[in-house]
Protein backbone atom coordinates (compact mmCIF):
# COMPACT_ATOMS: atom_id res chain seq x y z
CA UNK A 1 0.00 0.00 0.00
CA UNK A 2 1.56 3.07 -1.13
CA UNK A 3 1.40 6.01 1.02
CA UNK A 4 1.20 9.37 -0.20
CA UNK A 5 3.72 12.49 1.00
CA UNK A 6 3.62 15.56 0.91
CA UNK A 7 6.80 17.49 -1.43
CA UNK A 8 8.22 19.25 2.19
CA UNK A 9 8.28 15.90 3.54
CA UNK A 10 10.10 14.43 0.80
CA UNK A 11 12.78 16.83 0.60
CA UNK A 12 13.09 16.05 4.38
CA UNK A 13 13.17 12.29 3.79
CA UNK A 14 15.78 12.82 1.43
CA UNK A 15 18.08 14.95 3.52
CA UNK A 16 17.86 12.70 6.36
CA UNK A 17 18.69 9.87 3.89
CA UNK A 18 22.07 11.65 2.21
CA UNK A 19 22.90 12.21 5.56
CA UNK A 20 22.98 9.15 7.00
CA UNK A 21 24.85 7.85 3.82
CA UNK A 22 27.50 10.19 4.57
CA UNK A 23 28.12 9.55 8.30
CA UNK A 24 27.90 5.74 7.56
CA UNK A 25 30.20 6.11 4.57
CA UNK A 26 32.08 7.80 6.42
CA UNK A 27 34.90 5.27 8.54
CA UNK A 28 35.40 7.74 11.64
CA UNK A 29 32.04 8.60 11.75
CA UNK A 30 30.69 5.33 11.59
CA UNK A 31 31.36 3.34 14.51
CA UNK A 32 29.08 6.57 16.49
CA UNK A 33 26.67 6.30 14.68
CA UNK A 34 25.88 2.68 14.72
CA UNK A 35 26.52 2.59 18.81
CA UNK A 36 23.78 5.34 18.76
CA UNK A 37 21.51 2.94 16.66
CA UNK A 38 22.24 0.20 18.61
CA UNK A 39 21.02 2.14 21.70
CA UNK A 40 18.12 2.98 20.40
CA UNK A 41 17.47 -0.86 18.43
CA UNK A 42 19.66 -3.46 20.64
CA UNK A 43 18.90 -6.01 18.02
CA UNK A 44 20.42 -4.44 15.54
CA UNK A 45 23.51 -5.98 14.40
CA UNK A 46 26.64 -3.06 14.39
CA UNK A 47 30.49 -3.76 13.17
CA UNK A 48 31.21 -3.98 16.98
CA UNK A 49 29.09 -7.02 17.36
CA UNK A 50 30.58 -8.79 14.05
CA UNK A 51 34.01 -7.98 15.31
CA UNK A 52 33.53 -9.09 19.04
CA UNK A 53 35.11 -12.84 18.51
CA UNK A 54 38.31 -11.25 16.65
CA UNK A 55 38.90 -8.43 19.35
CA UNK A 56 38.82 -11.24 22.41
CA UNK A 57 41.35 -13.64 19.79
CA UNK A 58 43.53 -10.99 19.16
CA UNK A 59 43.49 -9.89 23.09
CA UNK A 60 44.52 -12.88 24.09
CA UNK A 61 47.25 -12.96 21.57
CA UNK A 62 48.15 -9.68 22.47
CA UNK A 63 48.34 -10.31 26.24
CA UNK A 64 50.40 -13.64 25.53
CA UNK A 65 52.78 -11.61 23.59
CA UNK A 66 53.01 -9.27 26.15
CA UNK A 67 53.91 -11.95 28.84
CA UNK A 68 56.34 -13.36 27.18
CA UNK A 69 58.07 -9.90 26.40
CA UNK A 70 58.39 -9.41 30.16
CA UNK A 71 59.29 -12.62 30.32
CA UNK A 72 61.98 -12.43 28.15
CA UNK A 73 63.40 -8.87 29.43
CA UNK A 74 63.06 -9.52 32.96
CA UNK A 75 64.77 -12.95 32.39
CA UNK A 76 67.87 -10.81 30.47
CA UNK A 77 67.81 -8.35 33.03
CA UNK A 78 68.46 -10.81 35.74
CA UNK A 79 71.13 -12.31 34.21
CA UNK A 80 72.77 -8.74 33.19
CA UNK A 81 72.50 -8.08 37.19
CA UNK A 82 74.22 -11.20 38.26
CA UNK A 83 76.67 -11.26 35.55
CA UNK A 84 77.46 -7.74 37.08
CA UNK A 85 77.19 -8.93 40.11
CA UNK A 86 80.06 -11.42 39.35
CA UNK A 87 82.38 -9.08 37.93
CA UNK A 88 82.10 -7.15 41.28
CA UNK A 89 82.80 -10.69 43.01
CA UNK A 90 85.44 -11.60 40.92
CA UNK A 91 87.19 -8.63 39.67
CA UNK A 92 86.71 -5.98 42.10
CA UNK A 93 86.78 -8.91 45.33
CA UNK A 94 83.47 -7.59 46.66
CA UNK A 95 82.00 -9.14 49.73
CA UNK A 96 78.66 -10.92 49.84
CA UNK A 97 77.90 -7.76 52.45
CA UNK A 98 79.41 -5.31 49.67
CA UNK A 99 77.13 -6.33 47.49
CA UNK A 100 74.33 -5.95 49.17
CA UNK A 101 75.34 -2.14 50.18
CA UNK A 102 75.12 -1.77 46.31
CA UNK A 103 72.35 -3.00 45.58
CA UNK A 104 70.86 -0.97 48.41
CA UNK A 105 72.57 2.22 46.94
CA UNK A 106 71.16 0.90 43.16
CA UNK A 107 67.75 0.88 44.40
CA UNK A 108 67.94 4.29 46.04
CA UNK A 109 69.57 6.15 43.12
CA UNK A 110 67.62 4.19 40.45
CA UNK A 111 70.89 2.99 38.81
CA UNK A 112 70.09 -0.23 36.73
CA UNK A 113 74.16 -1.51 36.13
CA UNK A 114 75.39 -2.69 39.18
CA UNK A 115 79.33 -1.89 37.93
CA UNK A 116 77.76 1.22 37.66
CA UNK A 117 76.22 1.98 40.91
CA UNK A 118 80.07 0.83 42.02
CA UNK A 119 81.77 3.09 40.69
CA UNK A 120 79.37 5.53 42.41
CA UNK A 121 79.88 3.92 45.44
CA UNK A 122 83.46 4.35 45.46
CA UNK A 123 83.58 8.18 44.20
CA UNK A 124 80.90 8.87 46.83
CA UNK A 125 83.12 6.56 50.22
CA UNK A 126 86.75 6.31 49.31
CA UNK A 127 88.69 4.30 50.86
CA UNK A 128 90.71 5.79 54.03
CA UNK A 129 93.89 7.11 53.18
CA UNK A 130 96.96 4.79 54.43
CA UNK A 131 98.01 6.32 57.66
CA UNK A 132 101.73 6.01 57.95
CA UNK A 133 103.07 4.52 61.33
CA UNK A 134 104.21 6.76 64.31
CA UNK A 135 107.42 4.68 64.30
CA UNK A 136 110.72 4.13 62.33
CA UNK A 137 110.72 0.81 60.45
CA UNK A 138 114.35 1.95 58.41
CA UNK A 139 116.69 1.71 62.02
CA UNK A 140 118.56 4.49 59.74
CA UNK A 141 119.20 2.38 57.18
CA UNK A 142 119.57 4.34 53.58
CA UNK A 143 119.74 7.98 55.29
CA UNK A 144 122.15 10.06 53.73
CA UNK A 145 124.16 11.58 56.53
CA UNK A 146 125.61 15.02 56.26
CA UNK A 147 129.63 12.80 55.73
CA UNK A 148 130.38 12.95 52.11
CA UNK A 149 131.26 9.41 52.39
CA UNK A 150 127.48 8.94 53.30
CA UNK A 151 126.22 11.19 50.55
CA UNK A 152 128.87 9.48 47.77
CA UNK A 153 127.85 6.15 49.01
CA UNK A 154 123.82 6.81 48.02
CA UNK A 155 124.34 8.44 44.87
CA UNK A 156 126.86 6.62 43.37
CA UNK A 157 127.48 3.15 44.72
CA UNK A 158 130.44 2.40 42.06
CA UNK A 159 132.56 5.31 43.09
CA UNK A 160 132.05 4.65 46.35
CA UNK A 161 133.44 1.28 46.21
CA UNK A 162 136.18 2.59 44.28
CA UNK A 163 137.50 4.98 46.24
CA UNK A 164 137.27 2.52 49.52
CA UNK A 165 138.83 0.47 47.60
CA UNK A 166 141.78 2.04 47.00
CA UNK A 167 141.82 3.62 50.65
CA UNK A 168 142.24 0.08 51.94
CA UNK A 169 144.72 -0.89 49.03
CA UNK A 170 147.06 2.35 50.57
CA UNK A 171 146.56 1.89 54.06
CA UNK A 172 147.69 -1.97 53.02
CA UNK A 173 150.68 -1.44 51.37
CA UNK A 174 152.01 1.17 53.90
CA UNK A 175 151.76 -1.90 55.94
CA UNK A 176 148.80 -1.02 58.01
CA UNK A 177 147.38 -4.67 58.71
CA UNK A 178 144.76 -3.13 60.75
CA UNK A 179 142.33 -1.72 57.94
Amino acid sequence: MPVEVGEQEFKILTGAKQLLDTVMNNPKTRLYQERLIKANYPSAVTTDDRMAPFVGAFNELRNEVKALRHEKVSGEAKSKLDAGYDHLRTKRHYTDEGIEKIKQFQNERGIPDPVDAADAWERRNPKPAPQAPAFSTTWGFGDAGDDERDKLLWSNPDRFAEQETAAVLREFARGNDDY
